[in-house]
């Protein structure tokens, strides 16, 4: 997931500086009298930089979506053994039951 994050904000640091870069050939441009349509290029580059930050930071999130998913089931499951496997153990370890006796010193006590 911090793979993704510093993809995103990778795309968006070359986003800006490029925009940065631009505007500043724009007002240039401007200024001389030139035309600002020659920076539709420099303009692309920046949106070429957010989108590959995207690109990178997309898969990535949904891959750890998918993983933590993967993960909370198979720790349910784990725990779900292990509590079957303690109570093997308690039965397995616990003493039987005494048979009852049915003689004449039971129906004598009532």
């Amino acid at each position: 997931l911090a793979i993704a994050k510093i993809a995103t904000m990778v795309g968006l640091l070359g986003t800006v500086i490029s925009m940065i870069g631009t505007f500043t050939a724009i007002e240039k441009a401007a200024s001389e009298g030139g035309s600002a349509q020659s920076q539709a290029g420099a303009i692309g580059l920046a949106l070429f930089a957010t989108a590959l930050g995207l690109v990178t930071a997309i898969p990535l999130v949904f891959s750890h979506v998918l993983f933590k998913a993967w993960m909370a089931r198979f720790e349910t499951k784990m725990r779900s053994s292990g509590q079957k496997l303690l109570l093997l153990l308690q039965t397995a370890k616990s003493p039987k039951p005494a048979a009852k006796t049915t003689g004449p010193e039971t129906v004598a006590r009532k």
